[in-house]
Order: C-alpha cells, then structure tokens, then sequence
C-alpha cells in the first residue's frame, strides 16, 4: 500500500502496478545519487530485507518502458543506467517531495 503523501507516484508510473511503484522511483533515484550505473547486486545490497523477484521484476518493468536502460556488457552482472526520461521522472518525483517542504517551512 502506498502512503497517502506518495500517492501522486501512481500518476507518474502509471503504466506500472502500484505494488512496484515505490521500487521503481527508489531504483531510478538510487540510480540518480550514482550519477552513473549500477549492477543489479548492487540494487539487491540497497533493497537487502525485500523481495529480490520483485526488485528484479521492477528492473524489467522500468526498463521495457524506458525509465533505464541496461548496459550490454559481457561476462559481467546486468549493470543499468538512467535514461533521459528516467532523469525527468527523477526530477519530478523531487519537485513533488521537496517542494511541499520548502513551503511548509516557509521558505
């Protein structure tokens, strides 16, 4: 179930089912912070109580709509990027998160 103040993650992934969409805009911000890529042990490190079969199915999902891209590297783990959409779904899940708080501290 998602929190009442993250609701509005529903609209932004709404080609996703609501049991992922927390995964998937902790994955595409996690993937933001690296500014660069991460493996998928890594995404399994960072999510390491949860189920690793839907963390992985969340990769998937993002990465058939075009949230990330997986890097074609041989003989390594699958390794993902953020795309140019990813980073604009990052920036307005940011917008939605940050600036209820600057106003809020009246700022």
């Amino acid at each position: 179930m998602i929190p009442n103040q993250l609701k509005f993650l529903q609209d932004v992934f709404f080609k996703i089912d609501s049991r992922y969409v927390i995964y998937a805009a902790d994955i595409l911000i996690q993937l933001y912070r690296a500014k660069s890529v991460m493996s998928i042990e890594e995404f399994f490190r960072f999510f390491r109580n949860k189920n690793k079969v839907d963390v992985w199915e969340t990769l998937m999902l993002l990465n058939e709509q075009g949230y990330i891209f997986k890097l074609k590297v041989p003989a390594t783990l699958p390794t993902y990027r953020l795309t140019p959409l990813g980073r604009t779904v990052v920036y307005s899940i940011r917008e939605h998160v940050y600036k209820p708080l600057d106003t809020a501290a009246g700022n």
